[in-house]
């Protein structure tokens, strides 16, 4: 152990890390715990607690509710100095603080015990007790999205919630409701509250999710007290049901938008649970009480089905695009060219952008392998062209694609942005040349079940796009060329969009982008047929316009 240990709840920004290195002389040892597999956990807090370190350094936010937890666990180690990094200072703390903050853990944990206790007993009942699917009514849609978000609310989820809010109002509906993204980021004609989230987690940590669903159904009880509700549209997130309870509350139908089994990622690509009963039965209790379920893909559809969904209660449709939001000929030549200097990227860069999660299923790693074969393998026409890689973003494999990206030559070619407002999501994609979809398949051999946000958004930003042919991602883009039977001395035959790769594949990845470098004209007529195709096909307003017409043949007028 360092002199210096730095414990922090997340991925420390560039600002933060080098006044650590300052204070510490370049004696610290950054500690990211989200980066660290839970069964490690302890063994390196025990470490932490036993060191005799001279000082300590935590990072925790304001408003994180595992910051009370860090800081008293913090408070129990020997070191002789205790700091906490706040908005770029050092302030210390003493151990009566750093007590008083695991005071708040226990009596939080008790709740979170109890909170458990109840669901257990509520969801057994609920087990047996026969579906009320009611009748649509007269007045708003009640939009529920229990998900609760640590850090910035940036990602597929947040575009996928204000897109399916975005389409319910252009459908002519009235939305109300509760959800973590805010208020800033809708219509202003929706009467979106913020989840009465919880301030202080406690152990274990699933408890959390079942304290934080007991929150919610309060909440939104009191939000609906007055009725007024057509039907209630929730999405279904870890250990919570408030949809269920308040739509039999309220006698209207249930619409359950279901992105895959939350429980299955967790066990595969996270942290195991080990409540897995628990949120496995709430899981299926929200899947029994739904009027319809609303999926993105014909695997989870077909998921469903085996878990006893009648395919009846079932509609399937893709996620969507706002595409005037992401129309690039917003922005003109010198905002585009402003966006690059931000990134560090020269005007005449080509610019092969990855943008979103650096998760397991994401295929970043792809991408960094692909410029590392075109170093090793190409390295003539790597060193003539003008392809630089652009990475958008944060998660898991974030680290790991770092780290096949540190040889001295190849760290000029590449750009790590970091997590981007959603905002600007659009501006940084105007100001690219390619984008990149190197989703790889399940590593379990499972379907890829995957709708990506993001390649409807690279569709509509009608720049040339490079994807993986998996699954939906492959239907999506139908009639695209494979790199090897592409022709870029003629014009893209009809239905091209974009240029396909063997999922998982560096070398097919290398040679797309050296196809779409060198064929600029070809690669931009891919693009415009990109965003024909997100036109015709892929809004929002289209997506949720095949969910109300699904909810109208299960309860005609």
């Amino acid at each position: 152990m360092t002199d210096t240990p730095v414990l922090s709840l997340r991925r420390l920004d560039p600002a933060e890390i080098q006044a650590i290195d300052r204070y510490c002389d370049g004696s610290a040892e950054l500690i990211a715990l989200d980066a660290v597999p839970r069964s490690q956990r302890l063994r390196l807090l025990v470490r932490l607690l036993l060191s005799k370190a001279e000082r300590l350094v935590v990072v925790a936010d304001h408003h994180d509710p595992l910051s009370p937890l860090l800081l008293g666990l913090a408070g129990l180690s020997r070191t002789e100095e205790r700091l906490r990094l706040v908005d770029g200072g050092f302030q210390p703390f003493l151990r009566s603080q750093a007590l008083a903050a695991l005071g708040q853990v226990i009596l939080s944990s008790m709740a979170g015990l109890v909170a458990m206790a109840l669901c257990w007993v509520d969801l057994a009942w609920l087990a047996v007790a026969s579906p009320h699917l009611g009748a649509v009514g007269k007045g708003s849609v009640f939009y529920i999205n229990p998900t609760q978000w640590r850090g910035a609310r940036v990602g597929g989820a947040v575009a996928h919630t204000v897109g399916v809010i975005k389409g319910l109002v252009s459908c002519g509906l009235t939305v109300e409701g509760v959800s973590a993204v805010g208020q800033g980021m809708v219509p202003s004609s929706v009467r979106l509250q913020p989840l009465d989230v919880i301030k202080v987690h406690g152990l274990p940590t699933e408890a959390n999710l079942f304290r934080h669903h007991r929150r919610i159904t309060q909440q939104v009880f009191h939000q609906t007290k007055a009725g007024g509700v057509a039907f209630v549209y929730q999405r279904l997130t870890l250990g919570t049901y408030p949809g269920v309870r308040l739509a039999r509350r309220l006698g209207v139908p249930l619409v359950l938008e279901y992105n895959g089994s939350e429980v299955w990622v967790m066990r595969n690509w996270g942290n195991p649970l080990r409540f897995e009963r628990l949120a496995t039965l709430a899981e299926t209790i929200c899947l029994r009480h739904a009027a319809l379920i609303v999926t993105i893909s014909q695997p989870l559809a077909d998921d469903l089905v085996s878990r006893g969904v009648d395919p009846a209660r079932i509609v399937v449709h893709p996620n969507g695009v706002d595409p005037d939001i992401f129309d690039s000929a917003r922005y003109s030549v010198e905002e585009r060219a402003s966006t690059r200097r931000s990134l560090g990227l020269a005007d005449d860069a080509v610019v092969a952008a990855f943008v979103g999660t650096f998760g397991v299923w994401h295929g970043a790693e792809v991408l960094a392998q692909a410029l590392c074969h075109l170093h090793q393998h190409h390295r003539s026409w790597l060193e003539t062209s003008r392809l630089h890689l652009l990475f958008v973003g944060d998660g898991l494999r974030r680290g790991a694609t770092e780290a096949l990206l540190e040889d001295s030559s190849l760290v000029e070619r590449v750009r790590f942005a970091g997590i981007v407002d959603q905002g600007q999501v659009p501006r940084v994609l105007a100001a690219c040349d390619i984008l990149v979809s190197p989703h790889v398949p399940n590593a379990d051999g499972s379907r890829f079940f995957g709708s990506p946000t993001k390649l409807f958004e690279y569709l509509a930003s009608g720049r040339p796009i490079i994807a993986s042919a998996l699954d939906q991602i492959a239907e999506v883009l139908a009639g695209s060329p494979s790199v090897a039977d592409a022709r870029p001395d003629t014009p893209p035959f009809d239905g091209a969009c974009a240029v396909m790769v063997a999922p998982g594949n560096p070398a097919a990845l290398a040679e797309a982008l050296r196809l779409v470098s060198d064929h600029p004209s070809w690669a931009a007529a891919l693009g415009e047929a990109g965003r024909q195709r997100a036109l015709r096909h892929h809004t929002w307003h289209a997506h949720v316009a095949r969910v109300l017409d699904a909810l109208r043949q299960c309860f005609p007028a």
